[in-house]
This record gives C-alpha cells, sequence and structure tokens, in this order.
C-alpha cells in the first residue's frame, strides 16, 4: 500500500501500538509527506527504523509530544551494524519538536559516517526529554549551517554533542553555526558541556540568548579562564539583542572593565537565580543598557525592587541615566510583598510601561502601584500569585485609562479583581480602553468587584471566562458593556454563552455549574457542594476529562471515589491524593451491568489501560478502606511510579486495606519498604489491576 499524495499526517492515541510502518515500504509510498506528527502513541519505540529513512527524506516537518515509551527517533545503527557507506541520504528535514518524551535516549543513534545529512534543519526545540544524555552526533552537528533557532528546555541533557571517537584528543574542534540567531538553554541541571573535547563555537548570527538553570559557566573573559566559558563576554554581548545574566554573571561583569557601548545593541534583559535574600535588585547595573526595552526578573528572591544597592547610589542624576523600559515581568520572585514604594527609581523606569507580566509571585499582595505607573499600562497579566486575594483597590483601578487586555489566571486565594476601598462612597469606574478581559481558573473568585460601583466597559470586545466555579456575578452595582454579545467559555469558544447582558450570563452559568468544566487540579475540600453531587451520581461527572490533580480529603460521604466508567474518562489524571476519608472503603468500584462497564471502555477508545497518565497515589488515615479496585475487569495503570502509604501510624489507619495496585511479573520486585521492614508486596497487591513496566514503579513505601 502506498500514500504518494499525502503532505501531512497526524497518528495519535495508538496506546497499544508498537510501530508505525512495517519493515519494507514502497519507495513513493510517502514521496511528499512534508509533516508528521505523533502524540500519545504509548508503546512505540522508535519512528524512523533503519532503512527507512530514505522513505521519508522529503519530510520537512516533524513534531513528536507525549510517547511515553519512545527510545529513539531516527534509527541509524541496529546491533552494532553501520549502514552501508553506499546508503546516502540527505534529509529535507526542515523543523523537529519533540515534547514530553520521558525514555528518550537518542534522538540519532550514534552514527561515525558521513553519507547522511541533516543540514537542512533550521528549527530544533526538546523539551522535557529527561533520558536524552547527547543531542546531536559529532557526525550530524558538523553539518548544521543552516540552524537557526535552538531549544533545550528541561532536559537531562548532560552534553550537546557527542564527542567524536574517531578524531585525536589534541585536535581542536570548530562548531561553527552561521545562521543560528536564537539559543535557549534553560533547566538542563546535567549539562557540563557543548562538547567534551577540545573545540571552540563560533555564532555571527546570535542575537537571542535564553539561559537560565546551568552547572556550566555560561560567560567569561578572554583571557585568564580557569574553565572554559560556552561564551565570551567581549565577542558574543555586542551582537545581541535579548540576553540573560544570573547574579554570578551580573558580579563578574560589575567587576570588570568593558567598553561602555558593549551592551547598547541589547533590549530584552533577563536578571535570573538571585537566591540570597538580602541581596538587593540590583538597578544601578541597568545603567549599561540604555537601549533596553524588557526586562525579566526570574526565580528570584528579592525582597523588593523599589531601593538601590547602597545610599551612596541614590543620586538623581543617575536615575536618569537607567532606561525607560516598555515591558517589565517578574517571573517566581516569591519573596516580593509589593512591587515598589512611592518615590522609588522604578517609577522612572517604568514611566513608559506598556506590559506588566506578574507570574508566579506568591507573596504579592496586590499591585499596590503609583497612579502615574499606570497610565500608561495596556496589557496586564497576572498568573498563579497565589497570596492575593484582589488585584487592585477601586480608587487605583480608575488610573488604568490606556489598560487594553487584561489577564488573570490561576491565582487560588482571589475573591474579587476589583476590592473595595475603605469608604462606602459608590461611585463610577470607566476601563476606557479595555477589550479584552480573561478570567482564568480561578476557583475562589466570587465577583469581579463587589462594591456598590456602576462599571462601564464602553469598549470591551471579548471576555473569556473559565473553570471560575465560585463566581455568581459578574457586579454587585450597575454594568454596562455595549459592544460585548457572549461570554467565551475558552479562546477558540467562538459562539459563546449569552443571556441578554454580562451580569445574568455569570449567573447562568454559576447554576449550570459550567466553571468546573476544564478544571486540571481539583480538591474536594474546596467544594463541599461538589462532594454531596458526586456522592449521589460519580456519572454526572464524566466531563472532568482534563483533570490532572484530584485531592480528596476529610469526607466522611464517600464510600468510592470512582465508578469503574467514571475512571476511565479520566485520562489526563497524574497525581491522586485520598486523606483521612473515614468511611472510604474503594478508590474503584464496578457499579452497574457489565454491559454498562464495556460501553465505558468502548467509548475510550477500547483502551485497556485506566488513569494512562497516573504517575503517584497517596493514601493517608482512611481506616475502612480495603482495595483501590476489586471487580471482574483486569485493569492497568501504565505510569504508575510512586504509590505511598503515608506514615506508620496512618498504615494501622488503613489496617483494613489488603490490596491495592499491582501484579509484578518479576520476584526480584515484589518488595516494598515498611517502616524499617522488608515486606511481599502481595500484601498491596492485587491481580485486578496491573502496571505495564516492573522498573518504573520506583517507591511503594510508608513515611
Amino acid at each position: 500500500v502506498a500514500f504518494p499524495n499525502f503532505e501531512k499526517i497526524t497518528i495519535s492515541n495508538l496506546r497499544n501500538t508498537k510501530r508505525i510502518w512495517y519493515n519494507q515500504l514502497h519507495t513513493n509510498s510517502f514521496s511528499i509527506l512534508k509533516k508528521l506528527t505523533v502524540k500519545k502513541c504509548d508503546v512505540l519505540l522508535n519512528i524512523f527504523p533503519l532503512f527507512l529513512l530514505r522513505v521519508f527524506q522529503r519530510l520537512e516537518k516533524l513534531v513528536l509530544i507525549d510517547c511515553v515509551s519512545l527510545e529513539e527517533v531516527f534509527q541509524l545503527q541496529v546491533q552494532g551494524l553501520d549502514i552501508e557507506e553506499t546508503y546516502v541520504l540527505n534529509s529535507q528535514l526542515r523543523e523537529m519538536n519533540l515534547v514530553r518524551l520521558p525514555k528518550l535516549k537518542h534522538v540519532w543513534t550514534k552514527y561515525r559516517k558521513g553519507n547522511i545529512s541533516f543540514e537542512n534543519l533550521q528549527v530544533v526545540c526538546i523539551h522535557k526529554c529527561w533520558s536524552l544524555k547527547t543531542l546531536f552526533p559529532f557526525s550530524i552537528a558538523k553539518g548544521l549551517q543552516q540552524l537557526e533557532g535552538l531549544t533545550i528546555n528541561r532536559c537531562g541533557v548532560e552534553e550537546i554533542v557527542s564527542k567524536n571517537d574517531e578524531g585525536s584528543n589534541n585536535h581542536e574542534i570548530c562548531f561553527v553555526f552561521n545562521q543560528l540567531s536564537f539559543l535557549m538553554l534553560w533547566y538542563l541541571p546535567y549539562l557540563t558541556c557543548f562538547y567534551p573535547g577540545k573545540h571552540r563555537t563560533t555564532w555571527p548570527a546570535l542575537k537571542h540568548l535564553r539561559m537560565s538553570w546551568l552547572r556550566i559557566k555560561i560567560f567569561g573573559h578572554e583571557k585568564f579562564q580557569i574553565r572554559r566559558p560556552l561564551f565570551l563576554i567581549e565577542k558574543v554581548i555586542p551582537q545581541l539583542e535579548e540576553v540573560s545574566f544570573s547574579h554570578d554573571d551580573i558580579a563578574m561583569i560589575s567587576d570588570g572593565q568593558f567598553e561602555a557601548d558593549l551592551f547598547c545593541n541589547v533590549k530584552f534583559l533577563r536578571i535570573s537565580c538571585y537566591f540570597d535574600v538580602s541581596v538587593v535588585f540590583p538597578i544601578s547595573f541597568l545603567r549599561r543598557f540604555y537601549n533596553l526595552e524588557r526586562l525579566d526578573v526570574v526565580s528570584c528572591h528579592f525582597k523588593e525592587l523599589a531601593s538601590f544597592e547602597s545610599d551612596a547610589c541614590e543620586d538623581k542624576d543617575l536615575i536618569i541615566t537607567i532606561p525607560k523600559i516598555k515591558k517589565l515581568k517578574l517571573d517566581m520572585v516569591d519573596n516580593i510583598r509589593h512591587l515598589w514604594k512611592q518615590d522609588s527609581p522604578l517609577d522612572h523606569i517604568c514611566a513608559s510601561l506598556e506590559c506588566l507580566q506578574l507570574w508566579q509571585c506568591d507573596n504579592l499582595i496586590n499591585l499596590g502601584l503609583s497612579l502615574s505607573f499606570f497610565e500608561t499600562l495596556t496589557i496586564l497579566d497576572v498568573w498563579k500569585c497565589n497570596g492575593m486575594s484582589e488585584l487592585i483597590t477601586s480608587f487605583k483601578v480608575q488610573s488604568l485609562v490606556c489598560l487594553v487586555t487584561m489577564r488573570i489566571r490561576e491565582c487560588e486565594m482571589m475573591r474579587e479583581v476589583v476590592a473595595s476601598d475603605d469608604d462606602e462612597t459608590s461611585y463610577e469606574i470607566v476601563f476606557r480602553a479595555l477589550k479584552h478581559l480573561e478570567l482564568h481558573c480561578l476557583q475562589r473568585l466570587l465577583t469581579f468587584c463587589s462594591g456598590n460601583y456602576t462599571l462601564r466597559f464602553p469598549s470591551l470586545e471579548q471576555i473569556t471566562l473559565s473553570q471560575c466555579p465560585r463566581m455568581k456575578n459578574f457586579n454587585q452595582g450597575e454594568l454596562t458593556t455595549p459592544k460585548l454579545h457572549k461570554v467565551q467559555l475558552t479562546e477558540t469558544d467562538f459562539k459563546g454563552r449569552w443571556a441578554g447582558d454580562l451580569d445574568s450570563t455569570v449567573e447562568q452559568l454559576y447554576k449550570e455549574q459550567v466553571g468546573y468544566l476544564g478544571l486540571k487540579h481539583l480538591k474536594f475540600s474546596e467544594f463541599p457542594k461538589l462532594i454531596d453531587l458526586w456522592s449521589r451520581n460519580p456519572q454526572e461527572m464524566l466531563n472532568f476529562a482534563t483533570l490532572e490533580f484530584l485531592e480528596v480529603c476529610d469526607t466522611n460521604n464517600l464510600r468510592c471515589i470512582f465508578n469503574l466508567s467514571t475512571a476511565f474518562s479520566l485520562r489526563q489524571l497524574r497525581q491522586m491524593e485520598i486523606k483521612r476519608c473515614s468511611n472510604l472503603e474503594q478508590v474503584i468500584k464496578e457499579e452497574g451491568s457489565i454491559t454498562m462497564v464495556e460501553e465505558a471502555i468502548t467509548e475510550s477508545c477500547k483502551i485497556n489501560s485506566i488513569f494512562p497518565r497516573l504517575q503517584s497515589i497517596i493514601v493517608e488515615s482512611c481506616p475502612d478502606m480495603t482495595s483501590f479496585y476489586l471487580g471482574s475487569k483486569g485493569l492497568e495503570c501504565p505510569s504508575v511510579v510512586e504509590i505511598k502509604v503515608v506514615d506508620e501510624i496512618k498504615v494501622v489507619d488503613c489496617l483494613n486495606m489488603t490490596t491495592f495496585v499491582s501484579t509484578f511479573s518479576r520476584d526480584e520486585d515484589k518488595e516494598a519498604i515498611i517502616g524499617d521492614e522488608v515486606v511481599n508486596v502481595a500484601t498491596l497487591f492485587s491481580n485486578k489491576l496491573l502496571t505495564r513496566d516492573t522498573i518504573q514503579l520506583k517507591h511503594v513505601f510508608t513515611i
């Protein structure tokens, strides 16, 4: 069978498929295939077996996502046998994205000959591939003359290019990346070098350099280097428009003697990894970047951004030399409670600020900014600031005269966006320029504004309201939105919902419990009404298909958490915590007729695994629990790597539990640590629920 006219193929959710192609394919089978996407194929070991590479040599884009067993992408070697020298391949591949492939060991298996080329590669992006130790074989790396962008993010990579075993150790190798303009190396805790041998690198086109959480030395001086850095400051900095500096980098630069215009082209500066809470934000360092437009502060423990490093620096002339930025982002600046105080140098720096992003600043109470600062702001984006109960007060919000877009997402404690001031005066608040408003995953949000104010949104055209299950209304007082005609539940919900006006629509969504749709994290203790509904009819909860984390704590109403059909629908669940549920007997209960169960399995694409993404199960103080699952069906948890029965005393509290999760295929793995004793795992496991890979199960213990 040949498919000579296919240009794009997407293969997804083939949970039990071990290979995509037969070993023998007609030469013209996929002769014009340009793009291949493979997602959630759980047992695939490789994508392109040996001798099929030529069939797919015209492929231009490859995307691989969430294939949990994948070990190889391009298989260039089998059982130590090289491809024949007469086998020549010039791949047309231009873009490759590899995302969440936990067992990936090789993108290309190690290959020495030069008759296979990937010289057309332009973009390579690798994300969350923790088993990958090396990205490029030496023979492939030497030919990457067209590479324009390289991203390696959160991976186990130890070296980017593997060593050339055939060359001399004393010979210096030069790697030239003439077209590479974007390089991102982010959270690579095991990276020790670019290349393990003697080498130098050339990056003449590099403009954007994003780096953080690396062990290796990134920057260094041209002389007097004990350890060779990845980049020499004098050579790479003048050409950069974007750069990332850590605490150590800034200290080295501050102590060095550099030309005044060395940093003149930098428009985007990222400051990261200041972990000493006593250190003051290095405001005076910004003087070097007189064309700076954007500042990101990431993973720092600053308590404030408002002060100079020393009293001697508090000079108006110095303040004037610091550039005015257009965009400020704080990400994981977790000790900061107030952005800045009155008359601070940041008033000058942010005088023309257009975009403010506050991400994962858990101690930040609210914006609390100066009124002058608000007047130029057009974009406000707040994400995972879990200390905020409100965003801003009703008095200060009136200064947001230019605000066009407001996004507030995943702030656990947010109860309202606009809070009332101390006085009870009722007045009108006008969001004159606001066009786009997004409120997402705010599980405690009750209302946009609880005060008795008149809110006017003369320009509002789009509002996205999702995963806000407690939001009963939008505003207590009068509300006008003349250009708004729908409320979208997601960004792609173009039809939306509308009940005549915004307030009525929000009230209707609350009554229909639409706010629970799409939740990824759910703690039952925060929603007592939901527990009652769940206990009466868990079948109604089948719309929790996106749920990733579930916590069931301190409830006496549940004897089981799921019936079997509900459990089959939770395909994204990754972590489950069950604590202090005194009447709980089972986690999964087989209810109804076998026909109903079989229908549930059929609706789940006939997949015989349950909770395919589940990795961790924690059980604590459930005295009546006898089993995880007892039923007539054999089930499988393919991804479980950790099971905890927490606390020795609480194991006694789970005294009735005799069976739990899995049967192992190898005798040497049939042990669990309980306290200081090794016991046979059969006391916790039954043959009704299996794990696919015995080696994956690393922790079965009590604490």
